[in-house]
């Protein structure tokens, strides 16, 4: 936690999520994605199950975190995918990846944002420290400029600087490769 600003940042998945009564999808989605200041997405080569309002659970939240987005600009959504040879594909898990590069392609081709790829799983944890890093950086810029124009700065104190650098502890899970 950045203490000065509230800042923490918790990783939480499916299995964060209350184990209660009702559809799961549906309990994700309401305690997970529609809460979130962030939207991690990582795919690689499964495109996941069926959810019944969606043919993946994955695109499915998606769906909704971007539909926030375009609605209210939050949460910030972050698009990862792991490369992979498509000749280490078997045919069972061909039609998974072809949903895969579906999905990939509708992002790059409509625009949508970045899908940033990486080859290990070392590169992809550099990748998203610093795109976390960025953004922990960018919200705090955001409180020091809506806190400077509500209240005055006292006599002789020093501005803080907006080229502070801000280290994100690393707390993150990875996927297993």
């Amino acid at each position: 936690e950045h203490e000065p600003f509230g800042i923490e940042f918790k990783l939480s998945t499916w299995k964060d999520v209350p184990e209660e009564f009702g559809n799961p999808q549906e309990i994700i989605n309401r305690t997970l994605v529609k809460k979130c200041d962030v939207f991690v997405g990582l795919i690689w080569k499964k495109w996941g199950t069926p959810t019944g309002q969606s043919d993946c659970g994955f695109k499915e939240e998606f769906e909704i975190a971007e539909k926030r987005y375009n609605e209210t600009r939050q949460p910030t959504i972050l698009l990862y995918a792991k490369t992979v040879n498509e000749q280490d594909i078997e045919n069972n898990g061909k039609k998974d990846f072809d949903k895969v590069k579906e999905f990939k392609n509708e992002i790059i081709t409509k625009n949508k944002g970045f899908l940033i790829e990486f080859d290990t799983i070392d590169n992809w944890k550099e990748t998203i420290r610093r795109r976390l890093t960025l953004y922990l950086s960018q919200y705090v810029q955001k409180k020091l400029d809506s806190t400077s124009k509500v209240s005055e700065e006292p006599q002789g104190s020093q501005p803080i600087s907006s080229e502070r650098k801000y280290d994100v502890i690393e707390k993150v899970k990875t996927p297993k490769e």
